[in-house]
C-alpha cells in the first residue's frame, strides 16, 4: 500500500485489510510517516496478526534551503515501492501497488487475488506486470 501521512481513517484501514484478507492476500506492506494514535494502534493489531507490515516512512534530511522531499515523486513513493520490491522479490509471486482507497477485487470468479493473477499469468506468460481497470465507486453510510 502507499505510504500514509496524517492517516486518521480507521474505517478505510479496516475495510481494505478485511477485503484483502477475504481475498486471500498474505500480507500488506506500508510505510507510515504519521498517523492518529488510535489508527496506528489498529495497525499494530493487524501487524500482530501478520496481515500488515508497517515500516517508518522515509524522510530525506533538509539541507540548507533545499527540501529534497518536495523534489521527489509523491514524497518518495517510488523509493518506498522499490523497498517493497527488494524486500519481497524472492518470497512472493505477485506484488500489487495500491493506495489505501483503491480496493483490488476479482471479477473473473476467482476466490482469491492469487488465483486471478495466476490465471492472467497463464494467459499472458511473458507479461512483467498487469494493470487493472479502475472503476470509480463510493460507499454511502446510512444515517439513523
Amino acid at each position: 500500500m502507499s505510504r500514509v501521512y496524517a492517516f486518521e481513517n480507521w474505517r478505510l484501514l479496516i475495510t481494505a485489510l478485511e477485503v484483502y484478507r477475504s481475498l486471500g492476500v498474505d500480507q500488506v506492506f506500508t510505510h507510515v510517516k504519521s498517523a492518529l494514535s488510535s489508527a496506528y494502534a489498529l495497525m499494530r493489531v493487524y501487524e500482530r496478526e501478520g496481515l500488515l507490515v508497517a515500516k517508518p516512512g522515509l524522510e530525506l534530511p533538509f539541507v540548507e534551503l533545499f527540501d529534497p522531499n518536495s523534489e521527489t515523486e509523491h514524497t518518495n513513493q517510488l523509493t518506498l515501492a522499490h523497498e517493497c520490491f527488494y524486500t519481497y522479490r524472492e518470497r512472493t509471486e505477485f506484488i500489487a501497488l495500491l493506495d489505501w482507497d483503491d480496493l483490488l477485487v476479482s471479477r473473473d470468479g476467482s476466490r482469491t487475488l492469487y488465483e486471478t493473477f495466476a490465471k492472467a499469468t497463464i494467459l499472458y506468460p511473458s507479461s512483467a506486470y498487469f494493470s487493472a481497470n479502475q472503476v470509480q465507486t463510493t460507499v454511502r453510510h446510512r444515517g439513523r
